[in-house]
């Protein structure tokens, strides 16, 4: 596993460093100034050299730093301030503003010139294939075109959609609009913040519509109760018409290799409306006919997953 550690960070540290020309006048830069100056060998050349050996830890890339953005941290390696501070030293050295002004040129000619277009720049992965940096922005949401499809389909069904989606979505929804409350965010797997216990049900939908035998009748259940009324799930394991007709879930859609189920008006909104009629003294507002009937029908499922769920969403 160390290796792998190791391969990994190789890697990263390559797609980062791209064609190398300014970090390798980074790296001259610092050993100049090791040289040069014994007063900011512990201001500045220390401290980097540390950095550069955290940073190149495999241990702590695959205990402590976030994985899946571990470019990051390269971000904590100052060749740009390495590369200034070398100039200044280099410019000062000149005795006369003549002599300044030109190292002043060359240097901003060199730094120019040792750069490439960012517009027109390909960095060499890992493998010795070619990508480019930057691409033709066509899709100002910085979405896929499935993902934009599913939210408008949302969208256009409600204002403010509650969904509980398979996590191919869950990276996209809310970047292409923030009107989409999902049931639960990227790190639905606890990679970065632990799993708590209130988060249980959310956990276990999670892992449902992502396993190859999702147990529906439960998931409804918890989205229902939950108050979620768009359900996501994967075309292959569509959900049969008999147990959509048992939550009062519908299918409206199905593209993208996923199925969009959905319920008006769901036990969890009813149970939110009845309590604030009772906070405020009014009458809670009556269900459709559809939607009641469907409430009827779940009077009596198990009674374990009714009260579980419904006092995980109390909370």
């Amino acid at each position: 596993m160390i290796f792998d550690d190791i391969q990994k960070v190789y890697e990263l540290a390559v797609a980062y460093i791209g064609n190398g020309r300014y970090f390798a006048f980074a790296m001259a830069s610092l050993l100049f100034l090791f040289v040069t100056s014994k007063r900011i060998r512990p201001r500045l050349v220390y401290p980097i050299l540390v950095t550069l050996a955290v940073i190149a830890t495999p241990w702590l890339y695959h205990y402590v730093f976030n994985r899946d953005a571990y470019w990051r941290v390269f971000w904590m390696f100052p060749g740009a301030v390495l590369i200034a501070l070398f100039c200044v030293r280099l410019i000062q050295t000149c005795e006369n503003v003549s002599e300044r002004i030109a190292m002043t040129v060359f240097l901003m000619l060199i730094l120019f010139f040792l750069g490439t277009s960012m517009y027109s720049a390909e960095r060499t992965r890992p493998d010795g294939s070619k990508e480019r940096i930057l691409t033709e922005a066509t899709n100002p949401e910085k979405v896929s075109n499935g993902a934009k499809r599913v939210a408008d389909i949302l969208l256009a069904i409600e204002d403010s959609p509650k969904v509980a989606s398979r996590k191919k979505y869950v990276y996209e929804l809310r970047q292409y609009s923030s009107k989409i409350l999902l049931y639960y965010g990227r790190d639905i797997d606890g990679f970065v913040i632990p799993i708590k216990k209130d988060d249980e049900w959310r956990h276990e939908v999670h892992k449902g519509l992502e396993s190859t035998s999702p147990d529906y009748n439960r998931i409804l259940r918890i989205c229902d109760v939950a108050g979620y009324n768009f359900l996501i799930t994967s075309s292959a394991y569509r959900i049969n018409e008999a147990l959509l007709d048992k939550h009062g879930y519908r299918e409206v859609a199905v593209l993208d290799g996923s199925a969009i189920y959905y319920k008006p008006y769901t036990q969890g909104q009813e149970n939110a409306d009845k309590k604030a009629a009772e906070q405020n003294g009014t009458a809670a507002p009556a269900p459709s006919e559809d939607t009641s009937a469907a409430a009827s029908e779940e009077a009596a499922p198990a009674a374990e997953a009714d009260t579980s769920v419904a006092a995980a969403e109390e909370q």
